[in-house]
């Protein structure tokens, strides 16, 4: 069956793999995101990796399946989830497409047909122009027995001073000592965060220090080295996009931690290529 990847998924809040799975069937009904011609819920296995830091999704359709990832970034838990193609996909052969069809496996969605996906198959995996004829619901309901997290609370980030003339924006508290010593963990993140940030404007370059790097940096020849312990930085093609970046992010909870953004000049940023680090 097609699956998907399911990324950045809320940690510590016990979503078992039938709750997640049950969540993509709701959404996707919600959303009118599934083939309606078949009986069933269109999400039919779900299984949890890297104790809960990520999930596969297996669909009843290929249509379905594509279809959900339109869903990349929905919530859950507070926390934008990352939905997209297994890194080992690839598009199943054109050729034996109409054979699957008979067989009921590709199927058809309001966004998603034969005729596409039989395209997707001839271009080599080019991505699946998708659109919704209508926007879909705001409101996606819970899976049953979803628990909320609890209101917000804790540290409030200080007022945020726009630098219109820096191109290069901090973001910390968006890794962990886990994350950093972990270098897929890691590109995740930083593909996470440039993901994010590239809603705002086009991004150039994305890093952060590996551990111990800040601390044995040259003080003198790297002085911003020394606050720059997980924090990863974004360099953007232009400074308004950082500003844009830092106005959406600044403030907000990533796994229970406080976004705190700054800026940086491409001086400083180039110093810090320098030093051991991670980049995505």
């Amino acid at each position: 069956a097609p699956r998907r990847h399911i990324g950045t998924l809320p940690q510590g809040m016990g979503i078992p793999p039938p709750m997640l799975q049950q969540f993509f069937n709701a959404t996707l009904v919600a959303t009118g995101l599934l083939d309606a011609s078949k009986p069933g819920e269109p999400a039919i296995d779900c299984t949890m990796q890297s104790g809960g830091k990520f999930a596969f999704v297996e669909f009843r359709t290929m249509a379905e399946a594509a279809s959900a990832l339109t869903l990349n970034n929905v919530e859950i838990a507070g926390r934008a989830l990352r939905v997209e193609r297994p890194r080992d996909y690839e598009p199943v052969p054109a050729g034996v497409l109409p054979e699957l069809d008979r067989a009921g496996f590709v199927g058809e969605t309001p966004i998603c047909t034969l005729a596409q996906l039989t395209q997707h198959s001839v271009s080599g995996g080019a991505p699946i122009p998708m659109a919704m004829s209508a926007p879909p619901p705001s409101y996606v309901p819970p899976p049953a027995g979803f628990v909320p997290p609890p209101p917000p609370s804790g540290p409030v980030a200080p007022a945020l001073v726009i630098d219109e003339s820096k191109r290069v924006l901090g973001l910390s508290s968006m890794v962990t000592d886990v994350e950093l010593a972990d270098d897929e963990e890691c590109r995740d993140v930083l593909e996470d965060a440039r993901t994010e940030c590239a809603k705002q404007g086009g991004v150039a370059a994305i890093m952060v220090l590996r551990t111990g790097a800040a601390a044995a940096a040259d003080a003198v020849a790297v002085p911003i080295a020394a606050n720059a312990d997980k924090i990863i930085f974004v360099q953007f093609a232009e400074p308004a996009g950082a500003g844009n970046a830092a106005r959406s992010l600044h403030g907000k909870k990533f796994d229970g931690r406080l976004v705190l953004a700054s800026f940086h000049t491409d001086e400083e940023f180039e110093q810090l290529k320098g030093l051991p680090h991670h980049s995505a």
